[in-house]
């Protein structure tokens, strides 16, 4: 069998395929620590680092690369060795970037990765670092979840306004709110007196004042037939009587319920037009008690709601109420990375 030589011609540009890999290694110096790496380790990664090693090198006959060899590394400032060493992990171990990969790192390595990811603009990296970070403790997981004060000081530093907003609703739900010098400690004193202000005002915040200025939509798997609502399970668990000590709030027309301004109870009964009952049905569909001579399920008009479930408790004060009041600084960041 012969082979056929394809030989370009003549001046024709050679061009650089998909898997052509660039293993020129780069020393980097971080304190007084020298590491040499690929190069396209910190390229594939980071805009920054990609960017700078775009640039032309220098020109002359003495002219030396920065990063080229030990005597002439690439300083990297405002990091530890620690820090890098745990970066490197992560970007060196297939895979570790993809979703449902699991690596064993830390919370305050984690940290320490998205310190870096962020200023030397690693996206995959940084988001790695957010959802990890946002990710609840497991029962046998010895690392703490991010307390609510660090939420917050990580979300400033690194702009993920997620973590802001919970660590705020989180703090003015906390019973005591700690004192306001203890705050301003940690958050400082702007901060603190915004959210000793948002305590005091809602200290008496109920349920029937948090629906007096909130709209709250209801999923329409909440809506139950009668007969359903009050015999779960397919029993008379609740009397019928009963009915008349539970306040409830009638509306009509409309196939989801906003605005329950009177509602005082647990308990809201839905009246709807037949046009309106048809895109409706009970939440136990096929299962439902209600059914007509066919044995199929018949068309409600009206239906019945428990808002145990979806009603605040009392006294918690919600996130729109906190996200309004931190509404300027709030509108600084994006939630681009969560």
């Amino acid at each position: 069998m012969s082979v056929v030589h394809n030989e370009p011609a003549a001046g024709t540009e050679l061009k650089r395929s998909r898997f052509f890999y660039d293993d020129t290694p780069v020393t980097l110096q971080v304190d007084n620590t020298l590491y040499r790496i690929p190069k396209r380790i910190l390229v594939e990664h980071s805009q920054i680092f990609k960017d700078m090693f775009e640039l032309p090198p220098p020109e002359g006959p003495s002219a030396v690369s920065e990063g080229s060899s030990e005597e002439n590394p690439i300083v990297l400032p405002g990091c530890t060795n620690a820090e890098f060493e745990v970066l490197l992990e992560l970007l060196i171990a297939p895979h570790s970037l993809q979703t449902g990969y699991h690596i064993s790192i830390g919370t305050g390595q984690w940290i320490s990765i998205l310190k870096l990811a962020t200023m030397w603009e690693m996206s995959q990296v940084r988001k790695k670092a957010i959802i990890e970070l946002s990710k609840p403790r497991g029962r046998y997981d010895h690392d703490e979840r991010v307390g609510s004060v660090k939420r917050v000081q990580l979300g400033k530093a690194y702009g993920v306004k997620r973590w802001l907003l919970e660590g705020y609703v989180d703090l003015v739900n906390t019973k005591p709110l700690p004192g306001i010098d203890e705050l301003a400690s940690e958050l400082g004193w702007e901060t603190a007196a915004r959210l000793t202000a948002i305590v005091r005002a809602n200290s008496d915040a109920t349920t029937e004042s948090y629906f007096t200025e909130e709209k709250m939509p209801v999923p329409k798997n909440e809506f139950m037939c009668e007969k359903c609502f009050w015999n779960p399970g397919g029993r008379m668990a609740l009397s019928r009587m009963a009915l008349s000590s539970w306040p409830y709030y009638h509306l009509s027309q409309r196939p989801q319920i906003y605005d329950p301004i009177e509602h005082t109870g647990n308990i809201m009964v839905v009246s709807l037009s037949e046009s309106m009952a048809e895109s409706l049905q009970c939440k136990k569909e096929n299962n439902c008690l209600d059914r007509g001579m066919d044995g199929k399920p018949v068309v409600h008009t009206k239906f019945w709601v428990n808002l145990t479930r979806l009603l605040p408790s009392p006294g918690h004060i919600p996130a729109s109420v906190v996200e309004k009041a931190f509404e300027c600084e709030l509108k600084d960041y994006t939630d681009a990375d969560d």
